[in-house]
């Protein structure tokens, strides 16, 4: 078993897999650990094999996981210049435009190549709105609107959500088709921490936070989202979501031999907290604040927030005694660019990047 599913597009820096390995009494984990990477690519990599209890389960004994979300600055462009931004390259008619890849290679290059909108910075006001946005989602709340398929009725759209919080802005550089320069594109880190998530729950709440920063959508718009009504809600590219880490707390205060902690005694990295620590920085990030690919599934994002949101926010309410429905951001259907098919988390079928920390089942050894 592993730890957690991810919408497809999404990368892994802390998955967890549990298995049995029939060990030979002259080699060691981590000697299995490096013979198992001998037939991976660079962007697979074991970093840890740590042996466990033979009833443990990589997806049932993990307490908590660690999502993080890398967000461009640029989709917090000011709407009034966002517009005329598009209209100089012509991206202004959504109406004969194919609603899951709206705009053409052309226009998404051009785009790439406009500094003052590539190169924009977030302002201190749009920071704390966002913080106050996503902050909001922390707690138990009832999270059908940020999923497919559910109601509020349904038990398992409840959710707890133990912190939403945003980091400091980081710049990265990505270079132009233009003489070859280089700009710096200022990137936002979210980090949420919960038990559990649902399929596109994560994607689709920054999509919200998102749109309350730039004025899209209101506090009390997010607010009423958690409530017992119907609302559409966007959903922001996969490219900037990866499985941050995974926690086993509870199967760690069982005094196991071998605990499941990528730290000792709370203080001391250990050697596979050092090679997450490099993979993280070498392939995931890297893969996704300095491909083009990334700002191209973006781009395409905040076509279709600006301009085919507004041509399909005429939904039938379709009111209840206790249900209603409302729209604040794109059609989830329509607009997805990426979808999976999870029931844990936010599938890495394709383009994702992925370390993996195995568990061994105690066995004994064998030659």
């Amino acid at each position: 078993s592993n730890s957690a599913r991810t919408d497809r597009g999404v990368h892994s820096c802390a998955q967890v897999c549990s298995c049995k390995i029939i060990l030979p009494s002259n080699k060691t984990t981590d000697d299995v650990r490096q013979l198992i990477n001998q037939h991976l690519p660079d962007d697979i990599r074991i970093l840890d094999v740590v042996r466990t209890t033979r009833n443990f389960c990589a997806r049932t004994s993990r307490g908590r996981v660690r999502y993080q979300y890398m967000l461009p600055s640029y989709l917090l462009f000011p709407r009034e210049s966002l517009k005329d931004t598009f209209e100089q390259v012509g991206c202004t008619d959504a109406q004969n435009r194919p609603p899951r890849d709206p705009l053409t290679d052309h226009e998404t290059s051009c785009l790439q190549q406009n500094r003052k909108f590539m190169e924009y910075r977030a302002l201190p006001e749009q920071l704390q709105s966002l913080r106050d946005a996503l902050q909001s989602f922390q707690g138990t709340n009832t999270f059908h609107n940020y999923t497919r398929g559910l109601s509020h009725k349904d038990a398992s759209a409840s959710r707890y959500i133990v912190s939403f919080t945003v980091g400091e802005p980081v710049l990265s550089p990505i270079s132009t088709s233009v003489n070859d320069t280089k700009m710096q594109v200022e990137w936002v880190p979210t980090q949420v921490v919960g038990q559990s998530f649902l399929l596109n729950q994560i994607r689709k709440m920054i999509s919200m936070a998102v749109d309350v920063a730039r004025g899209f959508a209101t506090m009390d718009s997010l607010k009423e989202s958690l409530s017992n009504c119907k609302m559409k809600t966007g959903t922001a590219p996969a490219e900037g979501l990866f499985l941050d880490m995974s926690y086993y707390d509870g199967y760690n205060n069982r005094g196991v031999s071998e605990p499941l902690d990528w730290v000792r005694n709370g203080q001391d990295e250990t050697p596979a907290m050092q090679r997450w620590k490099k993979f993280k920085e070498e392939q995931v990030m890297n893969k996704i604040t300095q491909e083009g690919f990334s700002h191209e599934q973006f781009l395409k994002y905040l076509f279709i927030q600006e301009f085919i949101f507004d041509k399909e926010r005429s939904i039938e309410d379709g009111h209840n005694e206790d249900d209603h429905t409302a729209v604040i951001s794109a059609n989830a259907e329509t607009a997805t660019l990426n979808n999976g098919d999870s029931n844990k988390g936010d599938d890495d079928e394709s383009r994702s990047q992925n370390a993996n920390k195995t568990e061994q089942s105690e066995t004994q050894p064998s030659a």
